[in-house]
């Protein structure tokens, strides 16, 4: 009787296949080790972790504000009653998400009337929160700015310290924070709190002459060179200007210019590579308003201006430089979110817009919302939507999303012009 012989290859096989076992369970049983000791780690790669998140159903709802935290994401902004003409009261609330978007805790601040601004700050071991809103009165037809600042410990979410002041900007700095108030003073705050120096915005005779009626302070940066810009827009009836004041980190006054400014509305700058600056904004004739970047050199001198619209009404919040050295653009038209990308000269790479799948027949994007690069190098941002409730969605490099109920499309570049 022949005795059977073993077929090399198939030992092989099953060497093959014991191998790719024992590798499998050897990773696995690592992967679920680092996750218990490590999730944070893990998290901050966010591994699959884009997603889109409805917040309020029922009522108008807004988020203003975006930050990385150490275990996801912090929200600021309103939910409440003004939807459409409709005036009442609005929550403001401060709420923390992890990568997932799942909610980790929220706080009710305050009720405001006629929301305007916020801003925030993480430190090491408190959030600087501020928020500033409107009083009308009906009976003498004036309107009056009001607002708080809050020190949040970051454990606790206790509100350790309220100011009856606010902030119209924020700036988080390695040992401390910079904030500009609503009487036009900077300041220059150490880590524990403590005034470092004050300087008042526009004190020179030259400013003083040219400060209008009204100031936005749009917002302060740390320029290329490590200096602090304060750039907004003073305006009244006649007159409407930019301007840019630079300090050093002592709060030294570098230099005031102030730039004669006509049918735009500016909200967001950044420097770029040749320490020039970009502003985007929009545009603005009769009823009109198309998306509009304005290129200014190192010594604020203008030298071009950009613009992309949709049918008759675009407008802008936000500009960010991706780790290509492009920027990305945020944008809304009617029931459109936009994202653009443009590199230094304002040249077109790509867009694409956002929209809900209601929005085919109603105008739901009201504004669009704060616009955040992440550590993994998507996005994540607010797509505002008043009484539809507000969008937010995480985003991979490629600005795509986990779906639910939103759609995503990409615009011929032609299609903006």
């Amino acid at each position: 009787m022949k005795k059977k012989r073993f077929d090399p290859n198939k030992k092989f096989a099953i060497q093959v296949v014991i191998l790719l076992f024992l590798t499998i369970l050897s990773t696995t049983l690592i992967f679920n080790y680092f996750y218990k000791t490590n999730p944070k780690t893990l998290e901050q790669f966010q591994w699959g972790y884009n997603f889109s998140k409805k917040f309020g159903n029922d009522f108008s709802s807004i988020i203003n504000n975006i930050i990385p935290t150490d275990n996801g994401y912090l929200l600021m902004g309103t939910y409440g009653k003004n939807t459409g003409n409709m005036q009442g009261y609005e929550t403001v609330f401060l709420m923390e998400i992890d990568y997932k978007g799942n909610i980790l805790w929220k706080k009710n601040l305050f009720n405001s009337q006629e929301k305007k601004n916020s801003t925030l700050i993480a430190l090491q071991n408190l959030y600087v929160v501020s928020f500033y809103g409107r009083k009308s009165d009906v009976i003498s037809g004036t309107v009056k700015n009001y607002g708080f600042v809050f020190l949040i410990d970051k454990k606790s979410k206790k509100i350790v310290d309220k100011k009856n002041i606010f902030f119209t900007s924020l700036l988080k700095m390695k040992d401390g924070y910079i904030a500009t108030d609503n009487h036009q003073n900077i300041l220059y705050f150490n880590a524990d709190n403590k005034i470092r120096w004050q300087h008042k915005l526009f004190a020179s005779p030259q400013s003083k002459s040219l400060v209008a009626k009204y100031v936005d302070i749009l917002k302060t940066m740390q320029t290329n060179d490590g200096n602090i810009l304060v750039f907004g827009q003073t305006y009244d009836k006649t007159t409407n200007n930019l301007f840019f004041l630079l300090y050093s980190k002592k709060g030294e006054l570098l230099r005031i210019q102030f730039r004669y400014n006509f049918s735009f509305i500016p909200q967001d700058i950044i420097q770029t590579d040749d320490h020039g600056f970009i502003i985007a904004g929009c545009s603005f004739k009769g009823s009109f308003r198309h998306i509009t970047l304005k290129k200014f050199n190192q010594d604020y001198v203008f030298l071009w201006e950009k613009k992309y619209r949709d049918n008759s009404y675009s407008e802008t919040k936000n500009i960010v430089q991706l780790n290509s050295g492009n920027f990305l653009i945020s944008g809304h038209s009617h029931y459109k979110f936009w994202l653009i990308e443009i590199d230094e000269n304002g040249n077109m790479i790509y867009n694409k817009f956002y929209h809900h799948q209601i929005c085919k027949k109603k105008h739901c994007v009201d504004q669009s919302g704060p616009l955040l690069i992440t550590p993994d190098e998507g996005s994540i941002f607010a797509i505002n939507g008043g009484q539809t409730g507000t969008w937010l969605i995480k985003t991979d490099q490629s600005f795509k999303y986990v779906p639910s109920n939103f759609e995503l499309e990409s615009i011929k570049q032609k299609e903006i012009y």
